[in-house]
Formats: C-alpha cells, sequence, structure tokens
C-alpha cells in the first residue's frame, strides 16, 4: 500500500499525501490546515485569471524600500534632560500645602492662570451679582458701626429697656393694666360660657356606656370568627384542589 500510495505521489504532480488517523486524532489538524492553504491558494490563481485582474493591475503600485546599508542613526537626547540645575526646587504640589494647612487651606486659582503681566492675577476684579457691582453696597466703615451698635445694645439693656416691667410714660404703664384686664374677663367670660353650654346636656349614666363598649367587643369578636371562618374554608378549598 506504501508503495501505491508513494508510486501515485511521485506520477501526479500536485499530490501530496500526509497521514492521519480519526481515532487517535493524530494529524487531523495538519490535512484541516493543508487542505485550506490548497483551496485558498486554487481560490487566487482563478480570481487572478480573470479579466478582471488585468483592469484593476494597472492601478496598483507596490514600493520597495531602498537599503540603507552604511547608514546610521544615532539616538538624539536633549542637552536639558541631561544636565539638571541642583539648586532648583521642586514646586509644592496643591495635595503638599493642604496637608500642611489644614483647615486654614485656601486654594488660589489665580496662581493658575496662564496671563503676560504676572501683576494682573492679583488685582481685584468687581464681583458682579444680577448685574450690580457687590462693591458698591459695601460700607468701608461697617466695622466701626457695629462696634457703636453692639455698645448702644449693652446701654439699652443696662437700662432695661427690653423688661417687660419697663414702660417710658406712666400712661403706658396703665394703658398696659387695662389690656391685660381686658384678656382676663374675655377668658372668664369663655370658661363660664362652656359651662353652661355642657350643662344643658344630658349625662348619660355610666350602665348605659358600659352596656355600649360590651356591644362594641362583642362585633370585634364576631368580626373576628367570621375572618377565621372564611380564611379556614379557603385553605381547606385549597388542599382538596391539591389532592386532584
Amino acid at each position: 500500500k506504501k508503495a501505491l500510495l508513494k508510486e501515485l505521489e511521485e506520477e501526479e504532480a500536485g499530490v501530496q499525501i500526509l497521514p492521519m488517523s480519526t481515532v487517535t486524532e493524530e494529524g487531523v489538524m495538519k490535512v484541516r490546515n493543508e487542505a485550506c492553504k490548497k483551496l485558498l491558494a486554487h481560490r487566487i490563481e482563478a480570481k487572478l485569471n480573470t479579466g478582471r485582474m488585468k483592469d484593476v493591475e494597472n492601478r496598483i503600485h507596490i514600493g520597495v524600500v531602498k537599503s540603507r546599508e552604511g547608514f546610521v542613526k544615532p539616538t538624539l537626547v536633549h542637552t536639558d534632560t541631561l544636565v539638571r540645575e541642583p539648586s532648583a526646587k521642586k514646586k509644592k504640589l496643591a495635595r503638599e500645602i493642604e496637608a500642611e494647612e489644614d483647615d486654614d487651606y485656601h486654594p488660589n486659582y489665580r496662581e493658575e492662570w496662564m496671563v503676560e503681566d504676572e501683576t494682573v492675577k492679583h488685582k481685584n476684579y468687581p464681583e458682579i451679582i444680577l448685574g450690580r457691582n457687590v462693591a458698591d453696597f459695601m460700607d468701608p466703615n461697617i466695622v466701626e458701626r457695629t462696634a457703636k451698635l453692639l455698645a448702644e445694645e449693652e446701654k439699652r439693656k443696662e437700662a432695661g429697656v427690653y423688661d417687660e416691667t419697663y414702660f417710658e410714660s406712666k400712661e403706658e404703664e396703665e394703658g398696659m393694666e387695662r389690656w391685660r384686664g381686658m384678656k382676663t374677663t374675655q377668658k372668664l367670660h369663655r370658661i363660664e360660657h362652656k359651662d353652661k353650654k355642657n350643662a344643658n346636656r344630658a349625662i348619660m349614666p355610666r350602665s348605659k356606656s358600659l352596656v355600649a363598649e360590651e356591644r362594641g367587643r362583642k362585633r370585634k369578636r364576631e368580626a373576628s370568627e367570621v375572618d377565621e371562618g372564611r380564611s379556614g374554608s379557603q385553605s381547606v378549598v385549597r388542599s382538596k384542589s391539591r389532592s386532584r
């Protein structure tokens, strides 16, 4: 058999015989790969033989790189990367400054501005809110005026202006006394009217109130028994349907 296969391989050009076994799966992948290669080569050859390939052949240009033998291209390293100033201080990061200052840290975003004139960074620009400059409504003497107001308030407290018993005149004190008397009279009239209104009502004896309470309890018990009976009947129906 081997001799016959060898003669066939020698007589037929392009015939390739490969050993394989479906039992041990030895050589199966090799046969598959070779068959795919042969099929792909056959398809490419068939496409090249068509007339369409000759039309496209004129449009294809294949560039070939010229050999650069003897040409040496050295590596370029910039001088600034090799020479470093040892005295140059490293700029602190915002994270490091925040860790140092802790609660007192306030970020200054103006330092990050990229402007030609560095003095422009720290100029006081007007703050516009709703089309108005906030600086127009700021009082330069606000601290002094606040101190004067606090001192005046302290004097008024010491003089007893905020006490309930303080009155600027005797007439004001008499008027306050009359107003308090009127409020007391109104409260007394309300209490008397309420007592009269309740006096005309019929008083329910205690025995009747107990009977009403007992009726309410009985109704609650009956309602609970009905609910229990419904739930029991539903469970029985469910058990029967399941058994079926």
